[in-house]
């Protein structure tokens, strides 16, 4: 009979000590393991509180995706999450998977409810990963809904 911890399954461990994610066992299509498993321990709901923060972290996105996007290229992808049109922006191929997969598209949305999408995004989420000299962060503005993760895909 063979040893309980035989038949227990290990996780590949991370190919560089500040990776975000990586490929795990080809149990899955698109197997990724996220390094985060919980809420990031840097998360911030009060930018606004901060003449210039919130737009200090969409520069810093911005700048990073024209800088890098020929060898890390970005996804743009809207979706309708309970009414609210809701754009994604990222350069993680599993974060942009996941939120195809589990919100409507917009014709998804239209074909369910009947009801036309709104036209703009009300909500902006900008998520990247490997984005040297930020930290794991989460953030938040109220005033403008917008979301800024950097470095986790959690």
């Amino acid at each position: 009979m063979a040893n309980v911890q035989d038949r227990l399954y290990t996780f590949p461990p991370s190919p560089t000590p500040d990776a975000v994610e990586w490929p795990g066992e080809s149990i899955g299509r698109t197997n990724v393991i996220t390094r985060t498993r919980t809420r990031t321990r840097l998360h911030d709901k009060t930018i606004d509180d901060v003449p210039g923060r919130r737009e200090h972290l969409v520069n810093t996105a911005i700048a990073y995706i024209a800088q890098n996007g020929q060898r890390d290229p970005t996804s743009l992808h809207d979706v309708v999450i309970h009414g609210v049109r809701v754009r994604a922006i990222t350069n993680s191929d599993h974060l942009i998977q996941f939120w195809r997969e589990n919100w409507y598209s917009l014709g998804e949305w239209q074909q369910a409810t009947g009801l036309v999408p709104p036209v703009e995004p009300r909500v902006i989420v900008y998520a990247l990963g490997r984005v040297e000299g930020e930290p794991e962060a989460a953030y938040f503005s109220r005033q403008t809904s917008t979301i800024v993760f950097f470095n986790t895909s959690y």
